[in-house]
């Protein structure tokens, strides 16, 4: 895929085009090249940086110990870059939620659970929640082993968006069951 090589908001929706394709690796290029070239941009987002941290965790589950742990290093760099950057409260407790994810995905468990009790103090103090921060919460508690928590977030969560089709296959894909009547 050739683009423009600084078009930020081109390099986030071939990200976004390869995540519904499927193409992991396509798509955390082109968010590591929207982050890359979107230091001095109006177009600049936390969720650029947030995004592909996500979709480093879902890779990282899939691939070797080795190559899960280089990955998630260079996405909680970037993460660590991102508070940094953007330091509001709101981005801080979805980047713990996150990063509580990839030092899971590196075998770091006692780490990661202090990481994510420390993001649930956080998540508490935010009003209104939004449902990226709801969603990495219960992504979060998932991958502790909390299944309880996760899913009672992800019914409640699904229950106030019936009519939003795209959240309820976010919420669908995260759960190991579905959770909707489309799932």
């Amino acid at each position: 895929t050739a683009l423009s090589p600084k078009s930020i908001t081109r390099h986030r929706r071939l990200a976004e085009l390869a995540e519904k394709n499927g193409d992991d690796a396509t798509c955390l290029k082109a968010y590591e090249e929207s982050i890359r070239w979107n230091y001095n941009s109006c177009h600049a987002t936390p969720e650029d940086y947030l995004s592909l941290a996500r979709k480093t965790v879902d890779v990282a589950k899939t691939v070797s110990s080795r190559e899960a742990v280089d990955k998630t290093k260079k996405a909680l760099g970037l993460l660590e870059r991102m508070q940094r950057r953007f330091p509001q409260k709101k981005h801080k407790a979805k980047s713990n939620f996150i990063e509580s994810q990839l030092y899971a995905c590196q075998g770091k468990e006692k780490f990661s659970q202090s990481l994510l009790e420390q993001a649930e103090s956080e998540y508490g103090t935010l009003d209104p929640k939004d449902i990226d921060s709801r969603l990495d919460y219960a992504c979060a508690h998932i991958m502790s082993g909390d299944k309880q928590k996760a899913y009672k977030e992800l019914h409640l969560l699904s229950k106030e968006n019936k009519a939003s089709a795209g959240v309820l296959k976010r919420i669908d894909r995260i759960s190991e069951e579905p959770i909707s009547l489309a799932g």
